[in-house]
């Protein structure tokens, strides 16, 4: 059952779950946690009362986090118990994460995401997500940016409007893959648009480009 937490002593037990999925990148900061638990929604997945999955949403700005205008909300990661993946508690909590935001009036919704986390692209780009830029320095390292219009509920379409100019395999991981993040910010600055992004192997996933 998802639920708004609404217990502070519950913080530290969200705060372990998130160190726990993204202690090889930058997790959430203690700091930004409270914010969130203060200014915006933090999503609980809970099985017989454990805390087995978690999300966030900023609804307002935050110290380090600036929302640029009153209709957007920022989405966090997801975080699932290793234990408890497979059974659509990530896809459960990042719908709840729309319905807050709509909730509390917003239209738009971002989120920023590691290009080699393809379960997590795959399953926003399937809820209507769009991949929109590149931002380098976004958490120490290379992030997607993605976007979606909470008000149209759009699908993303998973083939090129057009013809594709270029193609990047990347391996999938914890890993960063700096080859393809060095191309993936180069198909930016010369303004292509991120088209298509696949799971073609156990290991790699390509994401396509076009003019």
């Amino acid at each position: 059952m998802i639920k708004v937490c609404h217990n502070k002593k519950e913080l530290a037990v969200i705060k372990k779950l998130d160190a726990l999925v993204f202690s090889a990148h930058q997790g959430i900061s203690d700091a930004l946690l409270q914010a969130i638990f203060e200014q915006g929604g933090i999503l609980v997945y809970k099985i017989n009362n454990q805390i087995v999955g978690e999300s966030q949403v900023l609804i307002t700005s935050a110290t380090g986090q600036k929302i640029e205008n009153s209709t957007t909300a920022l989405f966090y990661g997801t975080a699932v118990l290793p234990e408890f993946r497979g059974q659509h508690i990530g896809e459960a909590l990042a719908m709840a994460q729309e319905r807050v935001a709509v909730s509390n009036g917003k239209t738009r919704a971002l989120l920023s995401v590691r290009p080699e986390n393809a379960a997590s692209i795959c399953l926003r780009m399937k809820l209507g997500f769009t991949i929109i830029s590149w931002q380098a320095d976004y958490y120490g390292s290379g992030r997607l940016i993605m976007e979606k219009d909470l008000v149209a509920q759009t699908i993303s379409n998973s083939t090129a409007p057009g013809k594709l100019v270029k193609t990047i395999i990347l391996k999938i991981g914890d890993q960063p893959d700096e080859y393809a993040r060095k191309q993936i910010a180069a198909s930016f600055e010369s303004k292509l648009q991120p088209v298509a992004y696949r799971i073609i192997s156990p290991t790699e996933a390509v994401i396509a480009f076009s003019k």
